[in-house]
């Protein structure tokens, strides 16, 4: 059994060399922090940049709970959305994934 397993291994191992590993590793590394970054985003509407507005609004059933609205054209926040909302944050942001 044991003999079966090592030639396994050996042959898993024998498939990729260990620079084609770490290579490969590096590559996704490197695609991951530039997908946090905001790379591949779509420019038209980064270039504006966009507004996040949260609204903070008391429910009828007792509690609290947000609203978020983002505006693309970089203006500012817009009225409430209902009445019993109150504006909590303005955050800037490069587009409205960020807005969270």
């Amino acid at each position: 059994m044991n003999n079966q397993f090592d030639e396994l291994t050996k042959s898993l191992a024998q498939s990729v060399t260990r620079r084609q590993a770490l290579r490969r590793f590096g590559a996704g590394v490197a695609w991951a922090v530039l997908a946090v970054l905001g790379f591949g985003t779509n420019q038209a509407q980064a270039k504006g940049g966009a507004t996040c507005c949260r609204y903070e609004c008391s429910s009828p059933f007792g509690g609290v709970y947000y609203d978020k609205i983002c505006e693309t054209a970089g203006g500012s926040c817009p009225p409430p959305p209902t009445a019993n909302c109150a504006l909590y944050s303005v955050k800037n942001v490069v587009n409205c994934h960020f807005c969270r």
